[in-house]
Parts: structure tokens; C-alpha cells; sequence
């Protein structure tokens, strides 16, 4: 899942749990990530665990790590507004 190769992404809901599962697809196997969402204060945080790939390479894991940042950051824009 570190190649550019086209990804399939779906979510399930575990609501007992409190969990939305962030899964992704890429012919080489499937991984699932969990994210949740905590009051924080006035609002709320949401904590996502990425989780690096079998052979996977750092440069590589990092890359897309930036990729999540840029998309957490556009769903935090959104959000709040801005």
C-alpha cells in the first residue's frame, strides 16, 4: 500500500466500541485503522492511528503520513469553518 496503485478506501462503524475503522485496499491486502472521536474541552479531537505497511519503506511511509496531515488538516478547515 506504499505504491501509487489505485486504493480502495470503505468505513465501518463499531458505535459499542466508539470506533469508525478507516480500511484501505490495495490488491496486497487490507489495512484497517482505527479512527475516534473525544470531547476535548469546548470541542473535539480526532485521533486516527496510521499504521505503516509490511515493507513499507520509511521514505515512503512518510510520504504518505504528509498526505494524511494535508487531509486532516482540509477536514479541520471544514470543520471549524475556516
Amino acid at each position: 500500500m506504499c505504491s501509487p496503485l489505485a486504493v480502495r478506501f470503505r468505513y465501518e462503524a463499531d458505535p459499542a466500541a466508539g470506533v469508525v475503522w478507516h480500511c484501505a485496499e490495495a490488491g496486497s491486502g487490507e489495512l484497517r485503522m482505527p479512527m475516534r472521536i473525544v470531547r476535548h474541552g469546548p470541542g473535539s479531537l480526532l485521533l486516527f492511528t496510521i499504521q505503516r505497511p509490511p515493507g513499507c519503506s520509511e521514505a515512503a511511509f512518510d510520504e504518505q503520513r504528509e498526505w494524511v496531515d494535508q487531509e486532516l488538516a482540509q477536514l479541520r478547515d471544514l470543520v471549524e469553518g475556516s
